[in-house]
């Protein structure tokens, strides 16, 4: 903010007002979709040169060029951005950023829960499996009861324990590549982002499945199983 880009031209801001404006991030999807380098700078330029303005007397002008919605749209990038960084920025303490591993006391409560509601012959589906301890914790409860199941387990960065594990975006994942519903048991901690909208994802994309059964650890703003029905 301390100097101000000479290359921002008044004229050429304002007629791509509209184009940022229809920019405006509509998608529950991909909370980034709609973010592009030049829509960033454009803001940026347009924060500078309201800046210099300003510091020489010219409020309207500044007003003019850098109104109180654009300044909304730099916080949304500024917020959006620190979920995307966050693994960097906050190495192991970003758990809470996106990325969350549950506690294993938390996952052995589960299982204790859950395993009675299994068959022989159905499947786990752990769509973002983190650590890989809640397969591993269920397979072992599974056997010590005489039952014997299938697991899956799917995330985008590998875990230390591999047992049954694919590297592979659960959205990518087809229907023809699993069970049927009824033989199917799905969760469990989805990658929350911006406003829960990756967990809605993911529990958008298990449904497709219609599982049995689906546990879900999310936050409390992430949509009701409810506004799915039908689906």
């Amino acid at each position: 903010m301390d100097e101000v880009n000479s290359s921002f031209k008044f004229d050429e801001f304002v007629k791509s007002r509209g184009a940022t404006h229809v920019k405006s991030y509509q998608s529950g999807y991909d909370v980034g979709k709609n973010i592009t380098i030049g829509l960033v700078r454009t803001h940026v330029n347009a924060a500078r040169a309201a800046l210099k303005m300003f510091q020489e007397g010219h409020d309207e002008d500044a007003r003019a060029v850098f109104d109180p919605d654009i300044l909304l749209e730099l916080m949304k990038h500024k917020r959006k951005l620190g979920i995307y960084l966050s693994p960097f920025l906050h190495g192991k303490r970003y758990t809470s950023f996106g990325r969350h591993f549950t506690k294993q006391e938390k996952l052995v409560e589960i299982v204790e829960r859950l395993h009675w509601y299994v068959q022989n012959g159905d499947t786990v589906v752990d769509f973002c499996c983190g650590s890989n301890d809640f397969s591993c914790l269920m397979k072992e409860k599974l056997t010590k009861t005489g039952k014997s199941c299938f697991f899956k387990n799917f995330d985008l960065i590998p875990p230390k324990n591999d047992f049954n594990f694919e590297k592979r975006d659960w959205l990518t994942v087809n229907k023809e590549e699993l069970p049927d519903g009824s033989q199917l048991i799905m969760g469990l901690n989805p990658p929350f982002g911006y406003k829960s909208s990756l967990a809605n994802i993911f529990i958008r994309k298990a449904l497709e499945f219609k599982p049995k059964i689906l546990i879900l650890i999310v936050p409390s703003e992430t949509k009701s199983l409810s506004t799915y029905r039908g689906r």
